[in-house]
């Protein structure tokens, strides 16, 4: 039984507010004014629910999975991060690995500490790369730990090349996207 399911069951305090909640976000069938809470809730999510089927047409190319592919760990607590990564460092550790790719960085609680303690886990020795897509400005937390990025920062460069303005050569995009990144 995961903590969720713990808490819900075995505390009366966190069950009552959940399903008092649950009851405040429902709507009724029949009456669409009663969504409007569960509406706004929604709407401020950093996602944007839609049906699967139009996911080709209305989902760019940053935005390539849909919420149903994703699973959620909780990998900031220890013994989930020792479960969840032994494969790995067992991997790691007898040589049959010596790097790891880390995608989804943005969507941990805390980024920083996990790739410290997963450099704990791993070593020195190993090559770590996060999945992160940099803005044209933005630059990687040099206190990460890692060796960079699984690569998505160069997608802005040759993804540009389907988008040139009017009569730009694809050198002259090059040139001026690495003196908008300055």
């Amino acid at each position: 039984m995961c903590i969720r399911d713990r808490l819900y069951t075995r505390n009366d305090i966190i069950k009552d507010f959940l399903e008092s909640n649950i009851k405040v976000f429902n709507g009724e069938p029949g009456n669409p004014g009663s969504y409007k809470l569960l509406d706004q809730l929604l709407q401020e999510q950093f996602y944007r629910l839609s049906f699967w089927r139009v996911s080709s047409e209305e989902i760019n190319y940053r935005r390539f999975f849909t919420v149903n592919e994703l699973i959620g760990m909780k990998v900031e607590e220890k013994n989930v991060f020792q479960a969840t990564h032994s494969l790995i460092n067992s991997l790691v550790q007898s040589g049959k690995i010596n790097g790891v790719r880390i995608d989804h960085i943005d969507g941990l609680f805390e980024p920083t500490e996990y790739l410290k303690r997963l450099r704990k886990m791993v070593g020195q020795n190993t090559y770590i790369t996060v999945e992160k897509i940099l803005e044209m400005n933005e630059e990687l937390p040099g206190i990460w730990p890692i060796q960079g990025t699984s690569g998505y920062d160069y997608l802005i460069y040759s993804v540009s090349y389907t988008h040139l303005r009017a009569h730009e050569t694809g050198r002259n995009l090059v040139c001026r996207l690495l003196l908008e990144k300055k």
